[in-house]
Parts: C-alpha cells; structure tokens; sequence
C-alpha cells in the first residue's frame, strides 16, 4: 500500500510515523521519571530519611543530570530540604499539565495537510529562499501550526511546502 502511495502520500505517511515515535519516546521517558521519582518517594516513606542514591539507569538528556545533581544536594540536615521537595512537586504539576496538553493532541483525529508547489525564476532564487525563510518562521509561530517542511526538488527550481495544521479553522 506505502509503495503504491504518491509522494506526498509517502511524505505524510513518514512525516505522521517519526511525530507520533517522537512523542512516544517523550511520553516513555517522562513516565520513566515519573516511575522513578516515585518508587523513591515510596523507599525513603518506608525507610525514613536516607543518604541518596546514584542510580544505575541512564535517562537520555539533561534532565537526569541535573535530576542526580538535585538528588545529591539535598539532605535531611539541609535547610532547603522541604523546599526541594515542594520544587519538585511543583515542576511535576508542570510535567502532569504537559503531558496532558500532549495527550489531548494525540487525540485528535484529523489535522490538515497544505501542499504548495512554487517555481521560481532561477535568478530570484536567492530573494525567494528569504521570503520563504520568513515565510516559514512566520507560519510556524502560529498557534495550530504543527509543522512546515520545505522540499527542494533537484535540478529544478521548484520548491514544495507542506504545511500541518490542526485544523482549517487556524490556517485561514
């Protein structure tokens, strides 16, 4: 079916495939976090204060840099001991609030593909790749524009757009 598919069935296809694996490896590691984070709370409940400790688990990005740091600066006798926890808490809320939000995106049935096709006069292309720069820049601060990609197709000064939006309602 993929191999019958035009190209910019193909596109989207693959373009739909590597967002919903992005955000499926975001949501893995946030709730690999979240399981960590809690599964300590429980041991240090159970156990009462203790030193802590360095895990063996390796969490992609900064965040279990500064998780370990955040971890080893805190102790019962530090006087910021209920402050980190209550700082904790509170980027949790935050972490909660974004999962939703992304949660609420993956539940979206429908999103909305625009293609554009332009060629370009061979010596306007260096004023047109600006204007298509700004262009880019401009429609991706939007709110309900989740993607613009541009394609330049080879040997030839047409360029393709395609942009991904919630719905029709924000493109317009």
């Amino acid at each position: 079916d993929y191999q019958e598919a035009s190209n910019l069935e193909q596109f989207v296809t693959r373009f739909l495939l590597k967002e919903t694996l992005n955000q499926l490896q975001s949501l893995q590691t946030s709730l690999e976090c979240a399981m960590e984070t809690t599964e300590e709370q429980t041991r240090q409940e159970r156990q009462g204060p203790t030193k802590p400790e360095v895990l063996s688990v390796q969490w992609p990005g900064k965040r279990s840099a500064r998780r370990l740091q955040r971890n080893n600066s805190i102790s019962p006798t530090n006087p910021q001991f209920n402050t980190g926890w209550i700082e904790e808490e509170s980027q949790w809320m935050t972490q909660i609030s974004r999962l939703q939000k992304l949660i609420d995106r993956l539940e979206k049935k429908h999103i909305m593909i625009v293609q554009r096709q332009m060629s370009v006069i061979e010596e306007e292309i260096e004023e047109f790749r600006l204007a298509l720069k700004q262009y880019v820049e401009s429609a991706s601060a939007q709110s309900g524009c989740l993607h613009v990609s541009i394609q330049k197709l080879p040997n030839d000064s047409r360029f393709i757009i395609y942009e991904f939006w919630e719905n029709s309602n924000v493109w317009n």
